[in-house]
């Protein structure tokens, strides 16, 4: 019976495991008498301190980790996903040079994985493209590479049956033709299957091919259709990733590469029509590719983790709400490793909804583990005082040992964005026995949980404080009793005049707590006693006492000019130990830290020579000494910036050299130059410094190791500086007149080119060097036309429009020329020739070129350049 009720509450498979227990009983008890925001269904209305509405979007999810089998530990694998049966395949990957086939099963409701060996399975495979159609309980996988030495892709489909464990090869001779990281996603309304895009790193000798075509596969025929795209399209990406949004009937496309993309397009797949999302409120991810995007039904978003864009590797984690435009970060306490190209599904169990992950790539190395991200929680405890029933004000609440608050004025404590897991809870108040309990909380629920604490009896401390020694009483000692970590004392409490401090109707626990005494006088070492206060019992406990020494140190230093003057901020340590800073006036006073004996003192100043010495404290009174410091000469550090590929200076470098010893506060520390033809010194007073060189469009540089600066020192660097990638630019070349692109064009970008566009106008030039390039294009029967272009390192400019004019009939135009006039035929012609030349010039005063951002095309494709990966 108490399985039954705890259904509701404990989910699924964790409560066949704890129904019977007495902390479930209460639990299950409970939770037909309480709402999920913890509020009684009847009685008087109460109010809240923390109530779970109360909660932050950015915390909607929580990453934890599961055991998983060793074939995780690749990359470019697949998972797909089997709610009805609470089962997830994971097939193939790579690790290292090695592709995989193996075919294994994890069952949710065991938290058990199983290797399979069926008699047929695709080939060892990696970054294939894999869907699950969870009304009909099987899977589709299409295409990957399946030659780990050449990167050859193949375009194979296959089935994989959920109830049968097995695979079907469904290939058919019409089918996209082959590649790898592309996307796919499933509608189970209509029956179909989407692909878009992918690469194929094999397509040629020496050639790739970055697709964007859009392919329909029949869940019931099998069969593969290439559909008419409508509407803006995205571009040829590799790694972009599609989710079916089954609130809206669309597929959801975002990312992708290159160049990597953050845009978010969305697919009618009922007409074909993509559409090309407004810019998102909120944080806005870095754009990449190869990374999760899979469908949360819980929160009714899009999840975001993880991927690539080339560079950098990425971990964080982010929900897309379709239905406001929106993007949320989620802070997540841990979180898997960055990687990109991990296998995952989402797994909707009811009551353990579920996104599962495995492998991935580092970089540099294959990612093991397996993790699960779920919906956060709500609890909401209530606690009441067994005996009268009454509502239990500041109850510790501890979830798996961690302190997480305290209950209000009428004894609850409401929490939210809880981690989705078996908890155990414990609930402790002082004067009461500690209450536990352990139980499943389910992702995405509201549970509420009851507390009955049994009140214990009081005890009574006596602490008697005395000055070691002497067996004389002490009074007015400062004495602070702490019983399981909580003070008693609500005001200081001081020992009376035979040394006697006396706490009675001390409140404790059961099981017994530890308890902490802790007296201090002016001038003398503080005593602290540890000892257990079981309920009820009478301790009394004696606490010696013994004056500190007192210190006076005087710090002077030796200027270069022979003057004598009063060092500020010398630190003192007292064997090893820092005791404090000298004041203006170079004195430092102060009751010792360390009892009275052997000690060794240490003075040290910045651009002073160290002095230390070993003295003997007394055990009472003041000890007086002081220290003499002699300042040092600066050192100088000459350093030379120079490009790394031509090893010419860099005009307006900046070299600092920050010192080891307060590296936080180095402006006293920091001396800047700039590198010219000669290098610029660094003039530093000696210690350890690190080197840290920066110039504009340059990797910056920060040494790893500290180098030590001598008095009188003069040492010269050589720092090599790596200039930063250039400029993508997609020139689109059009006739002014129609705005029709014009093909076969020749452009020049910087010192590239010229080369030619192509059929639909467009050209792409690659690490194009940052600063102002120079565009200069031409087309037969058309006017040259030139401008410039600012290119900042990295930038992509996905458009740059070029627009030619075409030429009156009969002139020549860039390396193309025109019909030859003979001269007998040149007056005719002269007024208008003349008229053609000034129309012209007038034109050329309003030719611009612009850079905006609109849908790309590329050669035999329908959306953009001919784009290729790094």
């Amino acid at each position: 019976m108490a399985a039954a009720k705890c259904e509701a509450v404990c989910a699924n498979r964790a409560c066949a495991e704890i129904a019977e227990s007495p902390s479930t009983r209460e639990l299950c008890s409970t939770t037909s008498r309480s709402t999920g925001t913890g509020a009684p269904s009847a009685g008087p209305v109460r109010s809240y301190a923390n109530v779970p509405g109360d909660h932050d979007p950015a915390q909607d999810l929580a990453w934890g980790t599961l055991e998983g089998p060793n074939a995780t530990t690749v990359a470019g694998g697949g998972l797909a996903s089997d709610p009805s049966g609470s089962e997830v395949v994971l097939f193939g990957g790579e690790n290292g040079t090695t592709l995989s086939d193996g075919t294994n099963v994890y069952n949710e409701s065991t938290n058990s994985w199983t290797s399979l060996s069926p008699t047929t399975a695709p080939s060892p495979r990696a970054d294939f493209a894999i869907a699950s159609n969870d009304e009909g309980r099987y899977a589709v996988l299409f295409g990957g590479i399946v030659n780990a030495t050449s990167r050859r892709p193949d375009n194979s489909t296959w089935i994989y049956s959920f109830p049968q464990q097995s695979w079907t090869n469904v290939t058919s001779s019409v089918a996209p033709p082959a590649r790898e990281d592309a996307a796919f996603a499933i509608d189970p309304a209509l029956g179909v299957g989407l692909l878009f895009g992918g690469w194929n790193p094999d397509f040629g000798p020496t050639s790739t091919v970055t697709y964007d075509d859009l392919w329909q596969f029949d869940l019931t025929t099998h069969a593969w259709v290439e559909l008419d795209s409508q509407g803006d399209v995205p571009p040829p990406l590799e790694g972009a990733s599609l989710a079916w949004d089954p609130l809206d009937g669309t597929f959801l496309l975002y990312g992708g590469c290159y160049p990597c993309s953050s845009t978010v397009w969305s697919l009618n797949p009922s007409t074909g029509t993509w559409t090309e999302l407004p810019s998102a409120s909120g944080t806005v991810p870095s754009a990449r590719a190869s990374g999760v995007w899979s469908w949360d039904p819980s929160d009714q978003s899009v999840v975001l983790f993880g991927g690539t864009n080339g560079v950098s590797t990425f971990n964080d984690t982010y929900e897309y709400l379709p239905a406001s435009n929106r993007w949320i970060e989620e802070s997540t306490p841990i979180a898997p490793s960055a990687r990109s190209v991990p296998a995952s599904t989402w797994l909707n169990v009811t009551g353990n909804e579920t996104l599962l992950l495995a492998g991935g790539l580092g970089p540099p190395t294959v990612t093991a583990g397996l993790w699960r991200l779920a919906p956060t929680a709500n609890l909401s405890v209530e606690v009441e005082n067994a005996s009268s029933g009454a509502s239990i004000v500041g109850a510790r609440v501890s979830i798996s040992g961690s302190f997480d608050g305290t209950t209000d004025a009428v004894g609850y404590l409401n929490l939210t964005e809880l981690d989705p897991v078996e908890i155990s809870l414990e609930v402790a108040r002082l004067g009461y026995a500690v209450a536990e309990s352990t139980f499943w909380l389910a992702p995405a629920s509201s549970a509420a949980v009851h507390f009955d604490l049994t009140p214990v009896a009081p005890a009574w401390v006596g602490i008697q404080l005395e000055e070691n020694g002497t067996s004389t009483g002490l009074g007015g000692v400062l004495v602070n009793l702490t019983v399981d970590h909580q003070n008693i004392s609500s005001s200081p409490q001081y020992s009376g005049p035979s040394g006697w401090a006396i706490f009675t109707q001390v409140p404790t626990e059961s099981p017994a707590p530890v308890a902490v005494a802790i007296a201090s006088a002016y001038e003398n070492y503080t005593a602290v006693a540890n000892f257990t206060l079981p309920p009820g019992s009478d301790v009394m406990l004696p606490l010696f006492l013994t004056p500190y020494p007192r210190l006076e140190i005087e710090v002077t230093g030796t200027l270069a000019n022979a003057s004598r003057v009063p060092v500020q901020n010398a630190e003192v340590t007292a064997n090893g130990t820092p005791i404090g800073l000298t004041q203006p006036n170079g004195w430092l006073n102060r009751t010792s830290p360390l009892p009275g004996g052997p000690v060794a003192l240490s003075v040290s100043a910045y651009g002073f020579s160290t002095n230390s010495s070993n003295v003997t404290l007394p055990e009472r009174g003041t000890f007086l000494d002081r220290f003499a410091l002699v300042g040092l000469p600066f050192g100088n550090i000459s350093v030379s910036v120079l490009d790394k590929l031509t090893h010419q200076p860099i005009v307006g470098a900046s070299a600092e050299a920050i010192s080891e010893d307060n590296r936080t506060t180095v402006k006293t520390h920091v001396i800047k130059g700039t590198s010219l033809k000669l290098p610029a010194p660094l003039s530093v007073p000696p210690g350890y410094y690190y080197i840290s060189v920066s110039a504009y469009g340059y990797y910056p540089y920060n040494s790893t190791s500290p180098i030590l600066v001598a008095p009188h020192a003069i040492i010269s660097l050589t720092v090599n500086l790596t200039l930063l990638p250039g400029a993508n630019v997609s020139v689109l070349v059009h006739d002014r007149a129609n705005d029709a692109p014009i093909s076969d064009a020749l452009v020049a970008m910087g010192d590239q080119g010229p080369n030619q566009t192509n059929g639909r106008g467009w050209i792409n030039f690659t690490n194009v060097h940052f600063g102002i390039a120079n565009v200069s294009a031409s087309a037969p029967g058309f006017q040259n036309n030139t401008t410039t272009v600012a290119l900042a390192p990295y930038e992509n400019i996905t458009e740059f429009l070029v627009n030619l004019t075409p030429l009156a009939p009969g002139t020549g135009s860039g390396p193309y020329g025109g019909e030859l006039l003979g001269a007998f035929s040149l007056a005719p012609y002269l007024v208008v020739l003349i008229l053609a030349i000034v129309g012209v010039a007038a034109f050329l005063l309003v030719l611009r070129v612009e850079k905006r951002r609109t849908p790309e095309g590329g050669e035999g494709s329908r959306g953009g350049p001919p784009l290729s990966p790094p």
